[in-house]
């Protein structure tokens, strides 16, 4: 997996913090503390963090863009895939609607997921769930009946 990342300037999705291969070489170091995506289960769900980088790193929609769009201007990345990570038309996670070709603006999504966060109060990581499966979705009254399905499938998984 790190070969790959290494090669394709991709990220990687685990569950594993790797922590075992830190010192293997300087690149893979790198990629672990930069580019790993650690996902957790919640009931049936899929979930990864707002911020795989902690509370200073950037916010999940920026860590999963390609880095030449992040580095405008600076050219191409030696080694960066031409379709790497986050390429039009190709589902980031398979399933979970992710594609890039008709999603909403970074500035819309923010704007929806401020608006969601003062609706429901402490559901960050439902609100970043429903906002990630519906990305072409901007009606904040469609997005609310989301999020109340998405409460009653986790109250309904945990019952069982």
């Amino acid at each position: 997996m790190l070969q790959l990342a290494q090669k394709t300037d991709g990220v990687i999705v685990t569950n594993d913090n790797l922590r075992d291969l830190l010192d293997e070489s300087h690149e893979w170091r790198d990629i672990i503390k930069k580019r790993l995506l650690q996902y957790t289960f919640v009931g049936d769900h899929f979930m990864v963090p707002d911020d795989p980088l902690g509370r200073e790193g950037p916010h999940l929609d920026d860590f999963l863009r390609p880095r030449q769009s992040q580095a405008r201007g600076r050219g191409k990345r030696k080694g960066q895939a031409k379709a790497g990570y986050g390429s039009p038309g190709m589902d980031l996670v398979p399933g979970m609607g992710l594609g890039l070709d008709m999603e909403r603006s970074a500035a819309e999504t923010s704007r929806l997921r401020e608006s969601l966060s003062q609706v429901f109060p402490g559901q960050d990581s439902i609100v970043t769930l429903v906002l990630q499966c519906n990305p072409t979705v901007t009606d904040i009254n469609s997005l609310s009946h989301f999020m109340l399905q998405q409460q009653i499938e986790s109250e309904q998984g945990g019952v069982d």
